[in-house]
C-alpha cells in the first residue's frame, strides 16, 4: 500500500516499528504469512527513518536477477557494488578492489561496510531487505544469516558496527531458513 494511502490502517506493528527502529545497531524483523503488509509495513519504517537523517539501503530480493544466486560470492558482490554502491552514491572501484583479494565472501562484504562503508559515513545507515524467503532455496542461505547475525553481534560492542540498522521482511518461517539457531539473526531483535 502507498505511503499516502488513505485506507492504511496503522497497526501495533508499525507502532513497534517505530519503537525499535530508534535503537542503534539493532535487527527487526518482519513476519507474517503472505499479503499481509511486510512489504507496506517495511515501507513506512523506511520512510520514517529517511525523515530523521539514515541513509537507506533497501534490496527487494524480487529483484535480484538469477545469475547473482548462484554463489554466496556473486550474491555479496552485488550486494556491495550494486546496491550498497548505487544507493549511497560511493565509489564502485573500493569494491571491485575488495573482491580481488583473496577473504572469503562473508569476510568481503563485511570487510567492505566497515572499512569503507560505515568508516566514511556521515549518518547511520538503514539496511531493509524484502522478500527474504527467496533465499530458501539458495545454497548459501545458513552462511547469508549467520553473517547478519555476526553483525549484529558486533553492533553489540558499539562502535562502528553501530552505525548499522537492519530489518529483515519474510514471509517463510525463520527455521525453515537456518539450521543452526545460534547463527539466525531471527531469534534476535
Amino acid at each position: 500500500v502507498r505511503l499516502d494511502d488513505e485506507f492504511y490502517v496503522e497497526r501495533p506493528a508499525d507502532v513497534e516499528l517505530k519503537r525499535q527502529i530508534v535503537q542503534l545497531g539493532e535487527i527487526i524483523t518482519i513476519r507474517g504469512p503472505r499479503q499481509t503488509g511486510k512489504t507496506s509495513l517495511l515501507i513506512r519504517g523506511i520512510d520514517n527513518q529517511e525523515k530523521v537523517g539514515k541513509k537507506i539501503v533497501h534490496l527487494d530480493m524480487q529483484r535480484v536477477d538469477s545469475l547473482h544466486w548462484d554463489s554466496i560470492d556473486k550474491f555479496l558482490f552485488y550486494l556491495a557494488s550494486v546496491v550498497f554502491t548505487r544507493q549511497l552514491r560511493l565509489n564502485p572501484e573500493y569494491a571491485n578492489s575488495v573482491w580481488e583479494n583473496s577473504f572469503g565472501p562473508q569476510d568481503k562484504l563485511t570487510f567492505f561496510l566497515e572499512d569503507y562503508v560505515l568508516r566514511n559515513s556521515q549518518h547511520h545507515i538503514l539496511l531493509a531487505m524484502d522478500e527474504l524467503d527467496r533465499l530458501v532455496n539458495s545454497d548459501f542461505s545458513s552462511s547469508f544469516f549467520s553473517m547478519i547475525r555476526a553483525w549484529r553481534n558486533s553492533a553489540a560492542r558499539g562502535g562502528l558496527w553501530s552505525k548499522l540498522n537492519i530489518i529483515l521482511a519474510i514471509s517463510t518461517e525463520p527455521h525453515l531458513l537456518i539450521t543452526d539457531y545460534n547463527q539466525s539473526p531471527f531469534n534476535i531483535g
